[in-house]
């Protein structure tokens, strides 16, 4: 008995340690964790796929047609895409930039269009031979056609009665103005370009690598000496030198000849 006192005395430390061990343990695997990138990543994920799916749910069936290129020139006119308007048929800036050109119509078609009432009014492009019709919903289609062919398609379009079934606009000279304005600007910004590459400009448009390269430039040029060669200028001089050695080289062969 006394040997198995002595043996219970000795276990009972070691129970108790064994106990607080295996609390310390299980207390620490229930303690929360520090939240992790990844896991923080897909707990976003999977919300936003959540709200995603709740909103596409409640969208209306008939206005999930995305606006895609391809259906701006299709043969109906009623507009079915996301956006609370037709793009096709809206203005920008306070009216003051047309709606973009929707599609192409052949003559045919815009009289055929015109006869059954589906067109407002017709115009001549500023860029000229070209009619710019606006349909009854706002959207403007592109015909190609020569101004002098104009009066025909009036013809055409005629009414018993002697009236248009869509107003006649004139070509608007102000946007055919800036349009030629621009145009010249542009053969002129062409022209300087290829006197500048030429180096035939009176002034210096050499970009320069440092302000120090420049004022070296400018006192050398100030002392006579010639500006270095544009590209244009060092490509007609090559060709022009070896012409010219071309040339030296064929005498002698013609002189050995006669």
């Amino acid at each position: 008995v006394g040997a198995v006192r002595d043996t219970g005395a000795e276990t009972g430390p070691m129970l108790v340690a064994l106990l607080a061990l295996n609390s310390a343990a299980s207390s620490a695997a229930l303690a929360p964790k520090p939240p992790t990138r990844r896991g923080v990543l897909a707990a976003a994920g999977s919300v936003a796929a959540g709200v995603k799916a709740a909103s596409a749910a409640s969208e209306p069936q008939s206005n999930s047609k995305p606006w895609v290129a391809d259906a701006r020139i299709g043969a109906d006119e009623q507009y079915a895409g996301s956006l609370p308007y037709d793009p096709w048929a809206h203005s920008s800036l306070f009216g003051l930039v047309p709606p973009p050109v929707a599609g192409t119509w052949s003559h045919q078609e815009l009289v055929d269009a015109a006869r059954g009432g589906g067109v407002a009014s017709v115009q001549i492009a500023p860029q000229h031979d070209v009619v710019i019709a606006v349909s009854t919903s706002g959207r403007r289609y592109a015909t190609p056609m020569l101004d002098d062919d104009f009066p025909t398609l009036l013809l055409e379009t005629t009414r018993p009665d002697g009236s248009y079934p869509f107003a006649v606009l004139p070509m608007d000279e102000s946007r055919a103005a800036l349009r030629s304005a621009a145009g010249t600007a542009l053969q002129a910004s062409l022209l300087l370009w290829l006197a500048d590459l030429a180096g035939l400009l009176p002034w210096d448009t050499t970009p320069y690598a440092s302000l120090e390269q420049r004022e070296k430039a400018q006192r050398e040029r100030a002392e006579g000496a010639r500006p270095p060669r544009k590209s244009l200028g060092q490509l007609l001089s090559r060709l022009l030198a070896a012409r010219g050695s071309t040339k030296q080289a064929r005498e002698p062969m013609s002189d050995e000849l006669r």
